[in-house]
């Protein structure tokens, strides 16, 4: 494994979830799956290990080159250094500011169709009124020309 790449499991479903019931069932069997006291306040917990090996989502797709961080891409390929999760999807940062999601994370047989490049809505930001979602005034106060090239595009 190598930075930047992302493991994932359902605990819900699948094998982890077959393992937990397995697990949960035997403790209640054992009646020791109880979370009780101690006469001094103690917790004890009780552990397992479940034998199942997370998935591997795939590489980053080829990702569009910014103008303005041309060499960077080159000399330090994109690779993902944020992650966020949300309804069976992952939304992830690169190092060189792409943003990408990876959708279709119900469960381990429905693996999506890979990582997808997310265009920069930064349009979007500069032109909104609502101070809620715009950017601070350093930032409207800059030329739009002075932007790199992909963001004229949009």
């Amino acid at each position: 494994m190598t930075s930047g790449e992302v493991l994932v499991w359902w605990p819900s479903n699948g094998r982890l979830a077959e393992v937990i019931r397995q697990e949960t069932q035997k403790l209640d069997n054992d009646q020791i799956g109880m979370a009780e006291a101690t006469d001094d306040g103690i917790i004890l917990c009780h552990t397992w290990k479940a034998a199942v090996d997370p998935v591997l989502l795939p590489s980053l797709p080829s990702l569009p080159d910014f103008v303005d961080v041309g060499e960077q891409t080159r000399r330090y390929p994109p690779k993902l250094v944020k992650i966020g999760g949300m309804d069976s999807h992952i939304v992830g940062l690169t190092n060189n500011g792409h943003v990408v999601i990876f959708r279709g994370l119900d469960h381990e047989q429905a693996m999506g169709r890979g990582w997808e490049y997310v265009r920069p809505l930064i349009r979007f930001w500069l032109a909104n009124s609502d101070t809620t979602f715009s950017f601070p005034n350093s930032v409207k106060s800059l030329d739009f020309a002075s932007y790199p090239s992909f963001l004229k595009e949009m």
